[in-house]
């Protein structure tokens, strides 16, 4: 899978361009500011809904624009027809269409375009909160499993209504029945789980030696309970919920669940964001999003995309030229931005490539 043709109206610096992309490894040239990661904005808006920089969309539109659209050609290597996609979005309202057909739900979307979106806070996976962690993991199970995002809807929602019965003891009467529905669904989202962290250790002792040498990584999934409370025993749950259930009306929130699992990520058996370098921390975050991209994928022809956004920043020549060779290897379609002082040094000229110069917001083909 790979994107044929982008075309991007009014987002951030761009007003209007349009790339055709080669199948694997297309460069985007500029200095800072020039409108690089405007593009990957764009591109991160077509495949979630939302920038990776900003939570507001008027921060993301143009000044003085109505809107940001995003429109997409997409191969498939096994098809040789286009799959046509897009967004349009304003703070008010969001179109999405796919062939010419209105869809409902960004999830459709996402489902249609896999671009895995590595930038420089991309470190904050490592350093962050769990949040990002569970979402990280939930991204893989999301693609994995079509039954996934259904679970997870109905959780959210269920999760929900047990926090207002929490906080308003005129609902208090349903709170029995909220805590059931919560606890039925802990199982089976926790496997989604499993099974996508499963399938990402698989990819990161694939990739590792070529980036992590001599280091042992650990990834370890909580249940968001107590480590004593086996999350497949109902009644253990039931009576954990029960134990607890004076602190989370106090706290008018629901304490204990997947919602509060965490992704643990160690190296020889400590927290990586204890020690580890800003540099190595960036080669890491790399790492976890590139395994992550292969994890989503099902099979050759729905391998995701890559975009990575100022790659080179804060590595050292030998990082840099050893992430490139990475990279290639995965036979997935990339989109690299640049600084063209950040190309000092890597050997680029046995690789098929497209490259691009933006200045201003406006992008030439080199």
């Amino acid at each position: 899978m790979w994107i044929k043709q982008i075309t991007v109206h009014h987002c951030r610096i761009i007003q209007q361009a349009q790339l055709n992309f080669f199948p694997r490894f297309n460069i985007i040239l500029g200095d800072n500011g020039s409108g690089k990661s405007s593009l990957l904005e764009a591109l991160c808006i077509l495949s979630r809904g939302r920038s990776y920089r900003s939570s507001r969309i008027n921060e993301v539109i143009t000044h003085h624009a109505d809107s940001i659209l995003c429109n997409a050609k997409i191969k498939q290597d096994n098809s040789d027809k286009l799959l046509s996609v897009g967004i349009q979005k304003n703070n008010k309202q969001t179109q999405i269409r796919i062939n010419q057909q209105n869809i409902k739900n960004q999830a459709e979307l996402s489902k249609a375009t896999p671009i895995t979106i590595i930038h420089p806070d991309s470190v904050n996976l490592i350093t962050g909160g769990p949040s990002l962690r569970r979402a990280f993991i939930d991204w893989i199970a999301f693609y994995q499993n079509p039954d996934f995002y259904q679970h997870w809807k109905q959780y959210k929602r269920i999760l929900r209504q047990r926090n207002i019965c929490l906080r308003d003891p005129s609902q208090r009467y349903a709170l029995p029945y909220w805590t059931e529905q919560l606890i039925a669904l802990q199982q089976p989202l926790h496997q989604y789980r499993i099974a996508a962290l499963k399938e990402l250790n698989n990819n990161i002792k694939k990739i590792q030696h070529g980036l992590w040498d001599g280091a042992k990584l650990d990834i370890e999934l909580s249940t968001g309970f107590p480590s004593d409370v086996d999350i497949n025993d109902t009644n253990a749950l039931q009576a954990i919920y029960q134990q607890r259930l004076d602190n989370d009306i106090k706290s008018h929130k629901t304490f204990y669940g997947i919602h509060r699992s965490e992704l643990k990520i160690s190296i020889n058996g400590v927290i990586a964001s204890q020690v580890v370098s800003r540099g190595q921390l960036k080669i890491l975050s790399i790492l976890l999003l590139i395994a992550q991209s292969a994890s989503a994928s099902t099979n050759e022809q729905e391998k995701g995309i890559i975009a990575i956004d100022d790659l080179t920043a804060e590595l050292d020549d030998n990082n840099r030229q050893r992430l490139i060779d990475l990279l290639i290897k995965t036979k997935q379609q990339l989109i690299m931005t640049t600084t063209p002082q950040g190309m000092e040094g890597i050997n680029l000229n046995s690789i098929e490539k497209t490259m691009f110069h933006v200045k201003h917001g406006e992008f030439e083909s080199i």
